[in-house]
């Protein structure tokens, strides 16, 4: 803890008076190395915390202990919460393997205790059992994701770092990595002899390990990232964004995807990005439990991916049109469940007294478990589902299916599409909604898909969307103009229509925009400052109750662009900015102009340099 002290001050030194760098990735992926230690040391820690004297026989590494290898478990496979197995790894996992407080230290020392700039980045924090303090006290804690083989893998971890986050320090953020690159291994097989056969990629570099991302999956990424509030967008492997000049490592095998990424960036990142920060999560009325107890005694942690029947439920539940929120053992112990209706506990094997108490008293009073034929004896489920034991979409979509049948009675989705194939989620302000929607429509195509492994090539989709809302306005907020929308029984339509790979992002107010109010401060003295107020007005007359997205332009009196000009957010439709005017600034009239993005309302102003 010493050496992550020194060595991030030591980084702080050096780059602190660059006000370019916001932020430092540190010791990424090292917690990987964890190892169990046997020490006098460690032992003397381990009775001090927990009042053991030696650690129990049966614990051989740090995934745990499988139950079935342990004589006279209960057979309703829960435990007491003193159980010595259970307690000895939540005190590993909970900090003793020494990373937490190492990161935490570091963040220390970048920060120049508490006088620095700089800002602590840490991941992948959800690569480990599902226990607070992955992360420590880093300012930030990430995840990446390989998209392959199924793209709705982003949501899942992009979820599971907002669990993690929730037993962090206040001021932790989350956010969230894209992988750039594929592992060939992982998306394609062996080469066609004839090179004729072969794609252009394959024929251009033959023995490339890593290939680039396929551009439809990048985009339906990026936009289950966004639909969550997530405060940071990462991408790792840029070597395979363009040509190098010589092959090796991260190789550019798709001229398309980074195409596609300088298009989401301007188009989607730049002009949002201010609103979708202050846009809160919405909450959720379905739970998926992630066990660490489970974890522990049977198996079943994702790391962030779908590799088992936990991770692919989650999709399954996306599929469904529901909105799941992970939830981890502590997350019940310190909220309980009343918030939620639905709890999904997929391959949940073995529960803690405690969890299991909390879960069964929740039930009772009318809560709904969804399970399978992996779930522990002393819980029953409402709903019976078959393990996903692969990918397989067909599969995902079927179990998807059977949720939205048997729960319509109990709780139907929020908002909903004709199509599995579009995937849909909420964000909410006051009396505002935010729908993210991406088509997830794929087929196998000529990049990768021609190995059968991976649906690459991404479709067109038109769709007919349903929300549980009355009467309301709709925009598009990518073409910033309302859309032709209808009211019936409470539930509000309107339809889309998506290339291939695309989303799309709604703001669905309870009244329309109206008009925008501008007012500067009319003369502005060089090296002083003045205001700009902006109003954006709903046909109540009234700021509009919402996170507005706008464009704020402004020149001077030689018509140059001006500082102020940028995208900005008018949280509960208000955005006041002061107008900085330097010692050598022009004087003369400046103007200023406003564009409010979802509605294309517009209004301008001017203002005296003196």
């Amino acid at each position: 803890q010493e050496h992550a002290y020194n060595a991030a001050k030591s980084t702080a030194n050096n780059v602190s008076m660059y006000p370019v760098i916001d932020h430092v990735l540190f010791d990424s992926e090292f917690r990987d190395g964890a190892s169990l230690s046997f020490r006098p040391e460690d032992m003397e820690a381990l009775k001090k915390a927990t009042g053991m004297t030696q650690v129990p026989a049966e614990i051989e590494n740090k995934g745990g202990v499988k139950y079935i290898q342990l004589k006279d478990f209960p057979a309703s496979r829960i435990i007491p919460e003193n159980d010595p197995i259970l307690t000895y790894y939540r005190w590993f996992w909970g900090g003793a393997d020494g990373y937490p407080g190492f990161i935490s230290e570091a963040r220390r020392g970048l920060n120049l205790d508490g006088t620095g700039p700089l800002k602590l980045l840490w991941d992948p924090v959800v690569r480990c059992p599902s226990k607070w303090g992955s992360g420590g006290e880093a300012d930030f804690v990430g995840h990446w994701t390989y998209t392959y083989p199924d793209p709705l893998v982003m949501g899942l971890a992009t979820d599971e770092v907002l669990a993690m986050r929730e037993g962090g320090p206040a001021y932790q953020q989350p956010t969230k990595m894209t992988q750039i690159i594929w592992y060939r291994e992982a998306t394609t097989g062996t080469m066609p002899e004839d090179v004729n056969k072969r794609a252009e990629w394959e024929q251009r570099l033959p023995k490339a390990r890593f290939i680039t991302i396929a551009p439809d999956f990048l985009e339906i990424a990026l936009w289950q990232k966004l639909a969550r509030a997530i405060k940071g967008i990462y991408y790792h492997g840029a070597g395979s964004l363009w040509d190098k000049g010589k092959p090796g490592g991260y190789d550019y095998t798709n001229p398309d995807s980074a195409k596609r990424l300088a298009q989401l960036s301007e188009n989607v990142v730049k002009p949002f990005g201010a609103m979708l920060l202050k846009v809160p999560e919405r909450q959720s009325e379905v739970a998926l439990l992630e066990s660490f107890t489970n974890e522990m005694f049977f198996g079943g942690s994702t790391g962030g991916n779908f590799s088992n029947p936990v991770g692919r439920m989650h999709g399954a539940l996306v599929r469904a049109h529901y909105q799941p929120q992970v939830v981890y053992d502590e997350t019940i112990l310190r909220d309980g469940l009343d918030q939620y209706k639905v709890l999904a506990m997929p391959a949940c094997a073995v529960l803690s007294e405690a969890v299991a108490k909390c879960i069964n008293d929740w039930q009772d009073k009318g809560g709904v478990i969804i399970g399978d034929n992996l779930l522990a004896p002393g819980i029953v489920p409402d709903i019976l589902v078959t393990p996903l034991n692969d990918n397989d979409k067909e599969k995902s979509v079927a179990c998807a299916l059977q949720l939205r049948q048997e729960l319509d009675e109990v709780l139907q989705p929020w908002v909903e599409a004709d199509t599995h194939d579009a995937i849909l989620r909420l964000r909410k302000f006051g009396d505002t909604d935010y729908l993210f929607a991406v088509n997830d429509r794929r087929e196998f195509g000529d990049y990768v898909g021609q190995y059968k492994k991976i649906m690459e090539k991404g479709l067109p989709l038109t769709t007919s969307i349903k929300m549980r809302r009355s009467k309301a306005v709709v925009y598009d907020l990518l073409q910033g103009k309302r859309v032709k929308s209808s009211s019936k029984k409470g539930l509000l339509s309107f339809k889309a229509d998506f290339e291939g790979g695309q989303g799309r992002l709604y703001l669905i107010s309870e009244r329309p925009l109206r008009r925008i109010k501008m007012q500067a401060s009319r003369s502005i003295a060089r090296d002083s400052s003045g205001m700009l107020n902006i109003s954006v007005l709903d046909s109540s007359g009234k700021p509009a109750n919402a996170v507005l997205p706008l464009q704020i332009s402004g020149q001077d009196s030689a018509g140059e662009n001006i500082e102020i000009s940028g995208y900005y957010a008018a949280v509960n439709g208000v955005l006041s900015l002061p107008i900085d005017i330097a010692p050598n600034d022009l004087p003369g009239k400046w103007q200023l102009q406003v564009k409010e993005l979802a509605s294309g309302l517009k209004a301008k102003t001017s203002f005296k340099v003196r």
